[in-house]
């Protein structure tokens, strides 16, 4: 799936190191998430964090899993240590249901002389090849086409970032995922994978305890596209329906439109506080909202 984010180098920019500022937790509806741990001011750019790169083949260079090539990834994260917290623990990658039943071939079908070498040599089963595989459909990104340049390499590659991974979606994000291609030098390579650094930037004061959030649309579909629509897309591409507060908001108020009714009224007559409704909302949806 591509992701949605801001080309930018941060020469510019005042980012925020040398403290935890966020730290990741159990949410109360989406899975696990990223929650600040101190207050955080407008346009701070934090959290740097570096996708997973592999070895060229037998040499000692490194560059970006190719999209087309997913064993690449894969073999990377079962046999380096560095990655363990990605495939075990409490913030190992997730996957939705969806992702493993999409898969050609599930675990039960895959004949053991039909999984690869590498997984065999490390003694990886048929159903955990295949639930890896899962995993990274509902973890990794790629860049937009309009962030680099047609024939660069970076557009045809896997990004799979180990911290920002676990930021929930929001069509009213407290945050930006911006991407400098030129900050190499916290990747494990020392940058010679050319995948760049990705950072968040506040959009706005943001309150320590609060879980923080960025649009995987982007921000400029958010003030084009329609709640409906904005649904439909993060649906078909992450496989959750959002249960967000701006867009049960505006289901709301749809609603409302077409019968009729003040929503400040209709609240009151069903016995509810606005508030109490969006919670209400938000539980319906816990069961098909993206969870990792």
């Amino acid at each position: 799936m591509r992701q949605s984010c801001q080309r930018q180098g941060t020469n510019n920019l005042v980012l925020k190191e040398g403290v935890a500022l966020f730290q990741a937790q159990v949410t109360s509806t989406r899975g696990n998430g990223l929650f600040a741990r101190i207050s955080i001011e407008p346009e701070s750019v934090f959290g740097q964090d570096w996708p997973v790169c592999v070895l060229d083949g037998d040499s000692e260079t490194r560059r970006l899993p190719r999209l087309s090539a997913p064993d690449e990834l894969m073999e990377e994260l079962v046999a380096s240590p560095r990655w363990a917290s990605l495939l075990h623990g409490p913030w190992s990658m997730s996957f939705i249901q969806r992702d493993m039943d999409a898969l050609i071939i599930t675990g039960d079908e895959i004949p053991a002389c039909e999984i690869p070498a590498w997984a065999r040599l490390h003694s990886l089963s048929a159903d955990a090849y295949a639930q890896l595989g899962a995993q990274l459909q509902s973890n990794i990104c790629r860049l937009g086409d309009s962030l680099t340049e047609p024939d660069d390499d970076v557009l045809h590659a896997m990004m799979l970032l180990p911290q920002l991974r676990l930021v929930n979606h929001s069509c009213d994000p407290n945050c930006e995922l911006l991407w400098d291609p030129g900050m190499q030098q916290g990747c494990v390579c020392g940058g010679a994978c050319g995948g760049g650094c990705f950072l968040l930037k506040a959009r706005r004061a943001i309150c320590a305890g609060e879980e923080l959030s960025f649009s995987y649309l982007g921000l400029q579909p958010i003030s084009t596209l329609s709640c409906e629509a904005r649904r439909q897309e993060l649906l078909k591409g992450w496989g959750f329906w959002c249960g967000c507060p701006l867009c049960v908001s505006q289901e709301e108020h749809a609603v409302c439109a077409v019968r009729g009714v003040d929503p400040k009224r209709r609240m009151r007559s069903e016995g509810g506080t606005l508030n109490q409704q969006v919670k209400q909302r938000v539980s319906i949806s816990r069961a098909v909202s993206r969870n990792k």
